[in-house]
């Protein structure tokens, strides 16, 4: 079972929207990719978005999820979870964000999954990170630890959820 976790780097948008209260979540994820170094800030990054990379080299340091969403509402609780090629539990960074203070569009950036020196390393191969808000799936994004690092195109829209 994981624990709460403190929020890893949760940006709210200088522009935010406010909702009627609901149980229920009308989340859009906007964007989704995995990056490296460390994306900026929320407003710095929607205004030149990291680059998305689809394999990272076992000899890179690290690697980042990062995301944005939209329509979220106070109280919504976004989770992360990353699985090995070979399946089974999730390993690290996976766990929850802390409940959101207020509505809004968000930007997330995980922490850091340590690729060279931890469990990455040892497991090449495709690897998953599942999103969900509220227990209720967001994206999945699969990405490729191996012997090379492979950035992908620049689109604006890049990993959009269907």
């Amino acid at each position: 079972m994981m624990t709460m976790r403190t929020i890893r780097s949760l940006s709210l948008l200088s522009l935010m929207t406010f909702a009627g209260a609901s149980t229920a979540s009308a989340a859009q994820v906007q964007r989704y990719i995995m990056t490296k170094p460390k994306p900026p800030s929320c407003d710095e990054a929607l205004r030149n978005p990291p680059q998305a990379y689809a394999a990272f080299s076992v000899g890179e340091p690290e690697a980042y999820l990062w995301f944005y969403v939209t329509d979220l509402k106070a109280g919504d609780v976004i989770a992360s979870e990353y699985y090995k090629p070979t399946g089974g539990l999730p390993v690290a960074p996976s766990g929850p964000f802390d409940p959101l203070e207020r509505a809004g569009n968000w930007c997330f950036t995980d922490s850091m999954l340590r690729i060279n020196g931890g469990v990455p390393a040892a497991y090449p191969g495709e690897w998953t990170v599942k999103a969900t808000v509220n227990g209720a799936p967001l994206f999945t994004l699969k990405f490729t630890i191996g012997n090379a690092t492979v950035p992908l195109p620049y689109s604006p829209k890049f990993h959009l959820a269907v």
